[in-house]
């Protein structure tokens, strides 16, 4: 807990390397078994939205990893309806969520 706190804290760090490194450990520690998975999941997005690319694809490729890994599972469904509820989830965010979600699916299709 006190971990999660010095991370949300860095999170908001006006050093960019501070936030790079701070998003690199939230990433870390998502974990599909956490309750507060999609609160967590949420946070990032929210604050990621005015990032530089290369942080922007680290967080979106870690939340896709943690929410939707098993697309055909009711699980997804519950993640992404509980991350739209979410307050200040954004439609842009959820969007590149889905993006990154095509772009990991896509080779398995056609492959």
């Amino acid at each position: 807990v006190e971990c999660r706190a010095t991370v949300g804290k860095c999170l908001s760090d006006s050093s960019a390397v501070v936030r790079r490194a701070a998003f690199r450990v939230a990433c870390d520690a998502l974990r599909v078994e956490d309750p507060l998975l999609l609160q967590h999941a949420a946070e990032l997005l929210s604050r990621v939205q005015h990032e530089v690319h290369q942080v922007r694809n680290t967080v979106l490729t870690a939340v896709e990893r943690a929410l939707l890994s098993h697309p055909k599972s009711a699980a997804c469904l519950r993640n992404l309806v509980g991350l739209v509820s979410k307050p200040g989830m954004s439609g842009t965010s959820l969007r590149d969520l889905l993006e990154v979600h095509r772009a990991v699916l896509e080779p398995k299709i056609y492959d």
